[in-house]
């Protein structure tokens, strides 16, 4: 990817001290999924990683996708998903299901384009409705949900793009979001955005799933999108692994909620002071 074959580190670092290191990389621009090692030298030479024998590398991983969009970079939104509880919070009514049009959507992997609903434990990747999805925790859900699994790959990635929708003020994408249970070695990361009319995608909102024992809410706020026509986008980036990257988009959907006009702030009205008159 472009990158130096190594770089000096701008300081002694001892035993228990850490120390930032950037690497300017290049991303390529052939359709792939790429990866980048990287090892730590000591002065004399040799060269260590990670884990308990320091035989591992650290790395870099990037998929490029082969699509009919165009990536730019828009900073994600800081929104961070809340914990929920065991049951999920009934929403508001929805004015786009993603869960309903799920195979009306664009699916492709990083093996190419998908069947949707595909069959279960396909290596090239898979997509389909859960009428009762289950949490990591065990518990079920009381709607349903879309399950995504990548192509099984180190850099396996699925990737949705649903049919238009026209954004209003007060729209909200929101769903809660899990590793399937018993998905032990879950680990991916989720992404939602849009495609714009001019065929570019940019991220609203991005977030890493583990299994851990816990989902989380998303709600993300569209009203920025008021007015325009777009694409919605949601993908799974692999983390490792991707055979166990099962993920579910728990009643995925966007709702309407009622916008609140902002509170008039009252202004202070000017002192006037009275007195005796005074002589002309």
């Amino acid at each position: 990817m472009g990158g130096p074959d190594h770089v000096q580190l701008s300081s002694l670092v001892k035993p228990g001290e850490s120390i930032d290191i950037s690497v300017n990389l290049t991303v390529p621009n052939a359709p792939g999924n790429y990866r980048g090692d990287w090892f730590l030298m000591a002065p004399s030479g040799e060269m260590f990683g990670a884990g308990s024998n320091g035989t591992k590398p650290f790395w870099v991983k990037v998929s490029v996708i082969a699509a009919n969009v165009q990536f730019t970079s828009t900073p994600a939104s800081a929104q961070t998903p809340t914990p929920v509880s065991a049951s999920l919070v009934p929403a508001p009514a929805k004015t786009y299901d993603f869960v309903a049009n799920v195979c009306n959507a664009q699916w492709s992997s990083g093996t190419g384009p998908l069947n949707c609903p595909g069959p279960d434990s396909d290596p090239h990747g898979f997509v389909f409705a859960v009428t009762t999805p289950q949490f990591e925790d065990g518990s079920f859900a009381s709607v349903p949900g879309i399950l995504t699994n990548p192509n099984y790959a180190p850099t396996g990635y699925i990737q949705g793009i649903f049919t238009d929708y026209v954004v209003h003020s007060g729209d909200h994408f929101q769903s809660t979001v899990s590793c399937e249970y018993g998905a032990a070695q879950c680990g991916s990361l989720l992404h939602f955005g849009y495609q714009d009319q001019n065929g570019f995608v940019h991220d609203l909102w991005a977030f890493g799933e583990f299994q851990d024992g816990r989902y989380y809410n998303a709600d993300i706020d569209l009203s920025s999108l008021a007015g325009q026509k777009v694409r919605f986008v949601i993908s799974v980036l692999s983390l490792g692994e991707a055979e166990d990257d099962k993920i579910m988009w728990v009643g995925a959907g966007i709702v309407r909620l009622p916008v609140v006009a902002p509170t008039p702030t009252p202004t202070a009205s000017p002192e006037y002071r009275t007195g005796p008159a005074r002589p002309r």
